[in-house]
């Protein structure tokens, strides 16, 4: 076991392995490996997306609804996969085996900002595709319609709000963090 020190006190007890870093480097790899997946796979539903949009014959309101949300929920699995990798990032130059954060750590605050902006998106397309659908069909009576709206409507808002409200917080935690964890690296 090695005891880390922060000015002359001791503030944990850790196994060698783990202060050496080889469990962290292996592990940052396999996040690593996860965001680059994630990139790739929202890159090929995009191109799907677009593929789509040049071989459908009828170009119709629903048809852009779905094309809206595919291409928002595309975007948001590679600035998801660039924050997978960010975090990799950060587990290595938390736990010692980095000596500065790496670009993409650097930059991930802001694309926390812009996954909310698309969790957002997400969230309003998908309402507006309910409501689009929900006001076509005729059997649903007024008394039903709200109540199917109050409850199918507001789990896509709500929860696109909350995804939105937690990479924003993320984002100004972040960004208040990185500075402190340097600062602290350079007292030690």
């Amino acid at each position: 076991m090695v005891k880390l020190h922060r000015k002359g006190q001791e503030i944990m007890e850790m196994p060698a392995s783990v202060t050496k870093g080889h469990w962290v480097t292996r592990y940052a790899r396999g996040i690593t490996v996860l965001g680059v997946l994630m990139i790739l796979g929202g890159a090929a539903r995009w191109g799907a997306v677009i593929h789509q949009l040049f071989d459908h014959r009828i170009v119709d309101a629903t048809f852009w609804m779905i094309f809206w949300f595919n291409s928002f929920d595309s975007a948001k699995w590679c600035v998801i996969g660039f924050l997978t990798m960010a975090l990799s990032q950060l587990l290595v130059y938390v736990m010692g085996s980095g000596s500065k954060p790496g670009w993409i750590l650097r930059k991930a605050n802001g694309g926390l900002f812009i996954a909310a902006s698309l969790s957002i998106g997400t969230a309003a397309v998908h309402f507006v595709s309910l409501h689009m659908s929900m006001s076509h069909n005729v059997s649903y009576f007024a008394g039903d319609w709200l109540v199917a709206m109050a409850t199918n409507g507001a789990a896509p808002l709500l929860s696109g709000l909350s995804e939105a409200l937690l990479y924003v917080t993320l984002g100004f935690t972040l960004r208040r963090v990185l500075p402190v964890i340097e600062e602290s690296k350079g007292v030690v």
